[in-house]
């Protein structure tokens, strides 16, 4: 546009670079960081007062029921984080602003004269002055979104529902946690928007069904590659196997008498192995899309929480209720097989993992310990302990080329291992303490890990820069997650009885 066309303006020029209208600015946006500054510091008093009042309901609940309070309490917690960090980026975006117009300003005021450079100076800054004005001062649009932030105390907390519950609190505990979490969710300003992380990683829900299991826990499905089926094992304790193609239900097994707690195909001797709280072990093989029993191993009626086959040895990995991790040739004559004992100082296994080329297993504890064992064929031998979690380990995934361990617990942490020769160093700590974790993937070509809460999420993490890359709701809470190719970008997820097949990139 022609200088000609701000003569008007040239008028008021001396007022102009006396300084007026850069004040105006400077002011204005001024008074919208002193704005941001306040509701930050609402936002932390917020979550202080949430947090006292969600501990004080709690209180006088069951002891099992204050885990429901911290996973409540932490995800209040990382909501608030996430406004802080939107706050912190129109903190950002003003303060660019600001002094993108100072050094404008200061420009003219030095070329102040007739010539054509002070023209187009003038122009500039004028420019500068209506973008600022019309996207970020007189922006009803932005200023909306920057009084979302705000979060209001009233719209949090329904005391009258609170407290109608608190008064039934014996026969109503898990409506009460229900009622709670579903009114976060509801209210605007608290729902959850994703964390900027550091790469790129979307997952979108492609598919889903119904399996009709009483409910899927802990490790209870695995994927068949070569005849691409899935399975699922319910607390009912049956098996189910799914086409993929159609999700429909090809066949059923009523395999175990208490819950199915995990599924492992084993790629190499063509077999499915399940594991049972009834203290059961059983191997099946597919024939015309339905199970067939060929092995079983009894566990003296002990639960069954983590198997894990071994290549090297040809070995079943077993552990559960008790301090022993069994080690079973996978070798059947119509009895039982050898096995090899090692005793832990645990009071249970809660999972297993391998590093094929270094012949290790990890096992996950209840006290949160991981023992990392040397074993083949004929004996093992403890090589050191990992420290770092505090509660139940149910959750491990391994990256075989670079010997990487990522764990999850029930103290809410998510901890990215390096296991070495003769020890093993904690290289992440992705999440701080909160809410339960029972089942992961590790999508190493991604640095990204997968996890399902307690709280009725899939969250994404990024391994590299240990930050959360990615949210994502699901229909309940708890949830099993498994990759359905070791190389494919698709993911399968169970909730209560509702699967759901998921694509990354």
């Amino acid at each position: 546009m022609h200088p000609g066309s701000h003569l008007p303006h040239y008028e008021e020029l001396d007022d102009f670079l006396s300084g007026t209208m850069v004040t105006d600015v400077s002011n204005a946006i001024s008074r919208m960081l002193k704005q941001i500054d306040a509701q930050n510091k609402n936002l932390q008093k917020q979550l202080t007062t949430a947090t006292q009042r969600i501990n004080s309901i709690f209180d006088t609940l069951k002891k099992h029921i204050d885990a429901q309070a911290r996973v409540l309490t932490s995800r209040l917690s990382e909501l608030i984080d996430a406004k802080i960090s939107q706050n912190s980026r129109i903190r950002d975006e003003l303060v660019t602003a600001e002094l993108d117009f100072e050094h404008m300003f200061n420009r003219a005021a030095k070329i102040r004269s007739n010539s054509s450079a002070g023209a187009e100076a003038l122009e500039e800054i004028l420019h500068l002055y209506n973008n600022i004005s019309s996207n970020y001062i007189n922006n009803p649009n932005y200023l909306r979104a920057l009084d979302a932030r705000s979060l209001d105390d009233a719209v949090l907390f329904n005391n009258k529902a609170i407290n109608f519950r608190l008064d039934n609190i014996m026969a109503a505990t898990d409506t009460l946690f229900s009622e709670i979490d579903n009114h976060f969710a509801q209210v605007p300003a608290l729902r959850y928007e994703e964390f900027s992380g550091t790469s790129v990683f979307k997952l979108r829900s492609v598919a889903s069904f119904n399996t009709n299991h009483n409910a899927i826990t802990l490790g209870a499905m695995a994927y068949v590659p070569p005849l691409d089926l899935l399975l699922t094992g319910g607390t009912e304790g049956s098996i189910k196997v799914w086409n993929l193609q159609d999700l429909k239900m090809l066949s059923q097994e009523a395999a175990h008498k208490s819950d199915v707690l995990r599924l492992q195909y084993i790629l190499q001797k063509d077999m499915v192995v399940s594991a049972s709280k009834d203290g059961e072990v059983k191997l099946w093989k597919i024939i015309n899309q339905a199970l067939n029993l060929v092995g079983n191993i009894s566990y003296d009626n002990a639960a069954i929480f983590a198997l894990h086959y071994l290549p090297v040895g040809n070995l079943l990995a077993t552990g559960g209720e008790g301090n022993e991790i069994r080690l079973w040739e996978m070798v059947f004559a119509g009895a039982e097989p050898r096995s090899q004992l090692i005793k832990t100082e645990s009071s249970r296994i809660d999972s297993l993992c391998r590093l094929d080329h270094a012949s290790y297993l990890i096992a996950g504890t209840n006290s949160g310990t991981l023992l990392v064992y040397r074993y083949d064929a004929t004996r093992h031998q403890l090589m050191y302990r990992l420290a770092g979690h505090k509660k139940d380990v149910f959750a491990m995934d391994c990256d075989q080329e670079r010997s990487l361990l990522v764990s999850g617990s029930d103290d809410g942490t998510i901890l990215v291992w390096i296991l070495r020769e003769r020890d093993g160093e904690c290289l992440r700590r992705l999440k701080k303490e909160g809410t339960t974790i029972r089942s992961l993937v590790f999508l190493y070509e991604k640095e990204v890990v997968l996890t399902t809460h307690g709280d009725g999420f899939i969250r994404a993490w990024n391994t590299e820069k240990g930050v959360s890359c990615g949210s994502y709701l699901n229909d309940s809470n708890g949830g099993v997650v498994c990759r359905l190719a070791e190389q494919g970008n698709q993911i399968v997820s169970a909730f209560t009885d509702t699967v759901k097949i998921w694509s990354f990139y």
